[in-house]
């Protein structure tokens, strides 16, 4: 194990950014469910008058937290739940906040939104935003095991803010975006693994979001988790959030580290511990990280690169049950994965069930491109050029869709056609 060298440290200065109801650029959100209740929570609270019989009462967790939001009626005769009011200071006192109508959303039915409400938390003698809408289903008809109709009604808080700043390191210039994935007032909860059935890491994760480019604006496809470590370019740095001055704190690693050798260079890449306990995002790495000492399976990546035509493509990952942990220790390990890329048609097992049950012969099937380690590719998109001698699908910025046959044991052709993209 070596200790990380030394390097320059930055405070990025971050500004929190309302998200726009018509977005002209890319902006992350985040989803809470909310479980309201008819029993109002124990607490010193000051109620409005309110219209519903039986009005739902429910606690939005924001950091350290917690803020009352009501569900009312606009008359005692409405069909369901259309008016909101939030206790936006915390203080208990809702007489003195504003009451938000429902608005309905004319193309999917049963589903509104109530608009954007801002809270203020504190920190020290700091007060700091934070904004969210709740979205609202409303009337889902159930039948009971008696047969009796119920309709049903479910919240989801959506976070509707973001960090965005900008900073310099190294001699290159980047542009980052936190994003509250798990709409909970925090921008920094560090990537997990989710717990399987059985306690073991699944390959699913938890966390917060983290937008890393050295384009000049960030995209969708800049998405990293955010995690306690960064690799960028040859230098670990720990990376801390000051929500208090708005902070994001760069700061080159005192940790014992050792090399990590990457079969394929990636763009982004998200490394995980078996526990947990450690976690690192890479940018820009090349084919090198260095690390603590784990046990670490990638999450997810993102490699862009140029065919043989020279247009440019970018293609990205996610792991499987089947890929494995890497042990590393300090004499460094290599973790393999990318090409080659194995195709397949794949009926899911699920699916398979399901037509068995109803008594059909028709299933769906899906096509699986998997790559060294068992991730399967999410995504593949042809970013530039025109001189590729891949096909392109009719908007140009995928593969064209892969067909499909279909045969008997004996080699007849059953079924054929080709695969749409889902």
């Amino acid at each position: 194990l070596v200790l990380a060298g030394s390097a320059p440290a930055t405070d990025v200065p971050l500004k929190l950014v309302r998200n726009k109801e018509k977005a002209d650029s890319y902006q992350p959100y985040g989803y809470q469910s909310i479980r309201p209740s008819a029993e109002l929570p124990i607490g010193r609270w000051q109620l409005p008058e309110l219209n519903a019989e039986e009005p739902l009462y429910a606690q939005l967790t924001l950091g350290d937290k917690k803020f009352l939001l009501i569900f009312d009626k606009s008359g005692a005769d409405a069909a369901n739940f259309d008016r909101m009011i939030v206790d936006t200071d915390g203080d208990g006192d809702l007489k003195e906040e504003t009451a938000h109508a429902l608005e309905t959303n004319a193309q999917i039915a049963n589903m509104g939104y109530y608009p954007v409400a801002k809270v203020v938390r504190t920190f020290g003698d700091r007060r700091v935003p934070y904004f969210f809408r709740v979205r609202q289903y409303a009337g889902r008809v159930m039948r009971t095991q008696g047969g009796e109709v119920q309709t049903s009604t479910s919240f989801m808080a959506q976070s509707f803010c973001h960090y965005a700043g900008e900073f310099e390191l190294g001699g290159k210039q980047y542009q980052i975006m936190l994003g509250d994935k798990d709409a909970n007032g925090s921008f920094d909860d560090p990537v997990k693994w989710r717990a399987g059935r059985d306690g073991s890491p699944s390959n699913d994760a938890l966390g917060d979001q983290v937008f890393l480019t050295t384009g000049e604006k960030v995209t969708s496809r800049d998405f990293l988790y955010f995690a306690p470590y960064l690799v960028l370019g040859d230098t670990l740095y720990d990376v801390a959030l000051d929500p208090a001055r708005s902070v994001l704190k760069i700061n080159p690693s005192r940790a014992a580290t050792a090399p990590l050798e990457l079969s394929t260079a990636v763009t982004r890449m998200n490394l995980i511990s078996a526990d947990s306990s450690l976690a690192a995002m890479l940018f820009q790495p090349g084919t090198k990280a260095k690390l603590p000492a784990g046990e670490y399976r990638f999450y997810n990546y993102q490699i862009v690169k140029r065919d043989p035509q020279g247009d440019l493509w970018s293609i990205s990952a996610n792991c499987a049950a089947e890929t494995p942990f890497v042990k590393l220790a300090g004499g460094g390990a290599r973790m393999s994965f990318a090409e080659p890329f194995l195709a397949s048609a794949e009926v899911p097992e699920a699916s398979l069930q399901r037509a068995v049950k109803a008594g059909t012969s028709a299933v769906p099937i899906q096509f699986q491109l998997k790559g060294a380690a068992h991730e399967r590719v999410s995504n593949l998109t042809h970013v530039e050029g025109d001189a590729t001698e891949t096909p392109l699908a009719a908007n140009g910025s995928r593969p064209k869709e892969p067909a499909y046959r279909v045969m008997d044991p004996s080699g007849k052709v059953v079924a054929s056609g080709s695969f749409k993209y889902g």
